[in-house]
């Protein structure tokens, strides 16, 4: 059995409606990116640029280079214009926040900043997605989804 076939046999994959614009946006700027492929490559293009637009900031989960980086939490290291300065270590610490098992957005790293509406929180930062289909969640989804299964922390709490 294909691989990519395993992995949906293995979990069940659904995108929330609407999602086929936001699919061709982002087949775009991996067409822009380059061709690499693979869950490393899909941190980089689609998720990194999510965690530092939306959290990445020394006021919230970003640690200045040089810091050490607290054990509890999710926190990664930014140097001083909130880019990540080390994206294997990154998505390591974001892949402990995630399910491979489950849909992307039963997720920790995608949940707790949902609206409250949508199961969200608690989340200091406050609201961050305004669903599963807001455009960065799907975007952190797409990272999730390219993880085989069973590699992420499976940190659900239900």
């Amino acid at each position: 059995m294909a691989r990519s076939s395993l992995m949906h046999s293995a979990r069940a994959r659904r995108w929330p409606v609407g999602s086929a614009a936001r699919g061709a946006a982002g087949l775009v700027l991996v067409a822009l990116v380059g061709c690499a492929s693979g869950p490393a490559a899909e941190f980089a293009a689609h998720a990194a640029p999510v965690i530092e637009r939306s959290c990445a900031t020394e006021r919230c989960h970003g640690v200045a280079v040089g810091e050490p980086l607290p054990d509890v939490g999710f926190f990664v290291s930014v140097d001083a214009h909130g880019r990540l300065t080390d994206l294997g270590a990154a998505r390591a610490r974001a892949l402990a926040r995630v399910t491979t098992t489950a849909p992307y957005h039963l997720s920790s790293l995608v949940r707790v900043p949902l609206a409250s509406a949508h199961g969200g929180g608690p989340h200091v930062g406050g609201d961050l997605f305004s669903g599963p289909d807001d455009a960065p969640a799907l975007e952190l989804g797409r990272w999730i989804d390219s993880e085989p299964p069973g590699t992420g922390g499976e940190d659900v709490v239900f």
